[in-house]
């Protein structure tokens, strides 16, 4: 019998608006960047991607949302939902 392995990472997903100026999307950034992947599994979500100036590892999975906030909330709980 094989056994499987099992990821036990953690699942970290960070919400941030944008990729562009701003010290909240710079420590964003900052985190997915250096958080040790060992321990985490990254995913940032994104309300838009337009105008980015920051740069985010390969190994973190962004997910664009491409709408404002207003309409976000629906989109959000989905997309927890799914990654649980």
């Amino acid at each position: 019998m094989q056994k499987v392995a099992v990821d036990s990472r953690t699942k970290l997903m960070l919400f941030t608006g944008s990729l562009e100026s701003g010290g909240a999307e710079r420590f964003t950034v900052f985190l997915c960047n250096h958080l040790p992947r060992e321990k985490f599994e990254l995913v940032l979500v994104v309300f838009s991607l337009r105008g980015s100036i920051f740069t985010v590892a390969d190994d973190v999975r962004i997910i664009n949302l491409n709408r404002g906030y207003k309409t976000s909330l629906p989109h959000i709980l989905r997309i927890i939902r799914k990654e649980k």
